[in-house]
């Protein structure tokens, strides 16, 4: 049996998919325990979670970039709106 092209691409978005999941929620675990430990305030940026909450900041997978923005641009890294508790990967596409 021979896997063709498609499924192997289609394999690896989906690990990308899985690893983005994974780590977002790794992310979201730091800002529940910031959260919890600083009287219900939500840190500024995520880099306010380095070292205390999460070693660093982990690779959105798709960009290979942990940068985080508070404005969705579609260039990599992690979207972070406090306004709305909202983490994810600032990619374009259906990656959550």
């Amino acid at each position: 049996m021979v896997l063709g092209i498609p499924y192997i691409a289609k394999t690896l978005d989906e690990a990308r998919k899985g690893a983005t999941k994974g780590n977002r929620a790794a992310i979201l675990a730091a800002v529940s325990i910031y959260y919890s430990e600083n009287n219900g305030k939500r840190p500024v940026n995520l880099d306010a979670l380095i070292p205390k909450y999460i070693e660093q900041i982990p690779e959105e997978p798709i960009s290979k970039s942990n940068k985080n923005v508070t404005r969705f641009d579609g260039t990599g890294g992690w979207y972070d709106n406090p306004e709305m508790l909202e983490i994810k990967a600032n990619v374009k596409g259906n990656v959550q």
